[in-house]
């Protein structure tokens, strides 16, 4: 028989690789939980293998119809399997680093609360729901109990690293030191609970305790505290007047970052919701403008919003026992 089907010279074998090499590195694809040198690797595999089953590559045509998208085919199965086994470890390896990384904080808690006056058993009880912002308390009167302004400042530390999200922290640790400064949300806790402080205290200041220091120190222990939903407190706040209960009240209800041990709505949360209101009202103002929401650096489409929303009224709006 004759006609070009037939008399078209087959590709070298260097040409096959290349052009399988293109399929996959030319588009610089970004893979996951695999090294591009491993995908080369099982390019040389397959080629290898269909060379000593076949003998040769054939024509062109019968090369590009049938044997092309049979390799790449085997590539990709090779490739999926690998991908699935190593996001498999990272995930393990990420719990695994999160449990050890809370235990960690916890036994570090617990040795400074009994160090500065705990007794053992209060120092194990309160650290445990520190860390975890679950404010219990082994005493009916919570903090106030032990009157230590040591160990306030221990808890206040302890309870803002447990509203900060623990995946920064591990990034932080593997070398990205910058990670915890750059988070969008990191810095907007920082700046919420510092303005809150601030307010709060002057208030206390003016109208009860007339002593900067007491004022100060009742107001950065309680409204991080109920800022982080842990609960612990070292006085009333229901008598700080309208102002002062009105503050407790709302916070209560944001929380710590996203991926920490708080409740709440979560700055996470907040900051799209803000960031959102402020697009849709460009939009008003500049109807043909294109605006995008972000969150440390990255687009967020509309139906994460819609979720954040949704997700953000229902907490608000459910009623809780």
């Amino acid at each position: 028989m004759s006609g070009p089907w037939y008399e078209e010279q087959g590709p070298t074998t260097d040409e096959v690789r290349k052009k399988l090499i293109s399929v996959y590195l030319m588009p610089k694809k970004a893979y996951k939980f695999i090294k591009l040198e491993t995908i080369k690797k099982f390019i040389d595999e397959v080629i290898a293998a269909e060379e000593k089953e076949c003998g040769g590559w054939g024509s062109y045509r019968g090369y590009y119809t049938f044997t092309h998208q049979k390799l790449v085919r085997t590539v990709n199965k090779k490739v999926q399997a690998v991908m699935e086994i190593n996001a498999r470890n990272k995930i393990n390896q990420f719990v695994i680093e999160i449990f050890l990384l809370y235990t960690f904080l916890t036994l570090i808690c617990t040795f400074l609360y009994y160090l500065l006056g705990m007794s053992g058993f209060d120092a194990i009880t309160h650290s445990m729901t520190t860390i975890s912002t679950g404010g219990f308390s082994n005493h009916n009167s919570s903090f106030s109990f032990f009157n230590s302004q040591n160990i306030e400042i221990i808890s206040i530390i302890f309870m803002i690293i447990g509203s900060l999200p623990f995946v920064v922290f591990l990034k932080f640790i593997h070398g990205d030191k910058k990670s915890i400064f750059n988070d969008d949300q990191i810095k907007l806790f920082f700046s919420i609970l510092l303005f809150l402080v601030i307010i709060t205290g002057f208030w206390l200041y003016y109208n009860y305790y007339s002593n900067y220091t007491l004022s100060f120190r009742l107001a950065i222990f309680n409204i991080t505290s109920i800022l982080t939903g842990t609960g612990y407190v070292t006085t009333n706040y229901n008598l700080w007047g309208g102002f002062g209960f009105v503050i407790m009240i709302i916070i209560m209800f944001i929380g710590g970052c996203a991926g920490s041990t708080t409740g709440g709505i979560k700055i996470f949360r907040l900051l799209l919701l803000f960031r959102g209101a402020k697009i849709q009202i460009k939009k008003l103002t500049q109807p043909h403008g294109v605006f995008i929401t972000s969150f440390n650096g990255r687009s967020v489409n509309d139906d994460t919003y819609n979720s954040i929303m949704a997700v953000s009224y229902t907490h608000l709006t459910l009623p809780t026992k």
